[in-house]
């Protein structure tokens, strides 16, 4: 992992910003109450995927050099990076391939079907990682971590 610097942050912010949602900052008077100082809460819930995972997702998949964008990338999730993942790499043009669990909701696994990404539903989400990471190495795919 590469160390967190002012001019990485300002490159992530550079890669992700023409597609990422400007949400709102608003002060929370209950909770700066409770922690007595000021708590700001940042709205999230209204980034295009209601998460703030598409942030990560677009920014790291943004940095595969074209021999990996060619290749495609795998990752497990069963909510929110999946769906960031899912959107990232239809907006950048490249295969994603998602495992999820089998008891994935069915809220969260209609959202991800409407992106063109391949589901794999398979396992307990305490193994579907593990599956993620057998089928980067047996199908030469690019893991991307949650």
């Amino acid at each position: 992992m590469n160390k967190i610097t002012l001019e990485n942050i300002r490159n992530a912010r550079n890669r992700i910003e023409r597609i990422i949602r400007k949400t709102p900052l608003i002060h929370s008077n209950f909770i700066s109450k409770i922690c007595g100082g000021n708590v700001y809460i940042k709205l999230e819930n209204q980034q295009i995927t209601n998460a703030f995972k598409i942030r990560g997702a677009f920014n790291r998949i943004s940095l595969l050099n074209a021999e990996e964008r060619i290749l495609g990338i795998v990752t497990a999730s069963s909510g929110n990076h999946a769906q960031g993942i899912a959107l990232a790499s239809q907006l950048l043009g490249i295969k994603a391939k998602i495992v999820v669990p089998t008891n994935i909701s069915k809220v969260k696994l209609d959202k991800l079907k409407n992106y063109e990404v391949s589901i794999v539903q398979e396992g307990s989400f305490d193994v579907i990682e593990k599956i993620a990471r057998e089928l980067s190495k047996s199908e030469g795919l690019i893991y991307i971590s949650p």
